[in-house]
């Protein structure tokens, strides 16, 4: 019998490697366990934790609920409680096609993320077609046991010479939703990451980008993660937390480059608690 990618993923749980693993009893005096995963960047994981211990711990001190991003050598370096799931980070299909040849990615990931966008660090080529670098990163991470979380951004749609141009007057989110990069995402990769925290400052664009590419994401694979971006670069505590409650979505990808923003990130995870 012959099974196809979906088929085989829902079989083999693989799609639901990210379920909530079952809690203990109600404790009154414990806060609540999080009803959402987490992504985040090493930096901000660390930093998060100097700002406010208790809530990094309850945010990323579980694997199934929780993943940090770090440099494909060598995995993250965290404090002893906390232990999300490392991911590697790449922006280029090429750079993970060289690693893979050469050995060159910590044994310790198991999953990659692909995080195509306008700037130097994805190739020309790569921006100017991530619908077929989607496909080729996700098949070549699978074919390695490898999990895929995808991550491409909205400004692709600026990339000179693209396969897919910007219609006059169309904005990139507007492309971004016309040309179905969401699905692709999704046909490829385990984990879709909705990058949407640049509309955070309006929570109604936030919302309806962000459900409008969910959907297509689902469309792809109904059995695929999909995350929402958060960012303290993009607006303030209380106008991330109105974007992130304004979407039924399954997690978030937490952005808060430095320490600056540590304390504002601590407060936003606390409100989604």
């Amino acid at each position: 019998m012959n099974l196809n990618r979906r088929q085989l993923l829902a079989a083999a749980g693989i799609a639901g490697f990210w379920l909530d693993k079952p809690g203990p009893g109600p404790d009154r005096y414990a806060p609540a366990m999080p009803t959402h995963k987490i992504l985040a960047a090493d930096s901000t994981v660390r930093a998060l934790f100097d700002a406010d211990p208790a809530t990094t711990r309850l945010w990323f001190g579980d694997p199934a609920r929780s993943f940090v991003i770090g440099p494909p050598a060598k995995a993250p370096l965290l404090p002893t409680s906390i232990i999300p799931a490392p991911v590697a980070r790449y922006r280029s299909a090429a750079a993970l096609a060289h690693d893979l040849a050469h050995g060159a990615i910590d044994p310790a990931y198991r999953t990659a993320l692909y995080d195509p966008e306008e700037w130097e660090d994805t190739p020309v080529s790569e921006r100017r077609d991530p619908w077929l670098h989607m496909r080729l990163f996700g098949q070549l991470a699978h074919a390695h046991g490898i999990r895929v979380i995808m991550a491409p951004a909205r400004d692709l749609g600026l990339a000179v010479g693209t396969v897919r141009p910007k219609l006059p007057g169309e904005s990139i989110s507007e492309w971004y939703l016309r040309t179905g990069i969401a699905e692709a995402a999704a046909v490829h990769g385990d984990v879709v990451s909705i990058q949407s925290q640049a509309l955070i400052q309006v929570t109604s664009q936030y919302a309806d980008f962000t459900r409008a590419a969910s959907r297509q994401a689902r469309s792809g694979n109904p059995y695929v993660l999909r995350l929402a971006g958060l960012s303290t670069l993009r607006g303030s505590v209380t106008q991330n937390i109105a974007a992130a409650r304004s979407v039924e979505i399954g997690g978030f990808w937490l952005n808060s480059p430095g320490d600056p923003g540590a304390t504002e990130a601590a407060a936003i995870l606390r409100g989604l608690s």
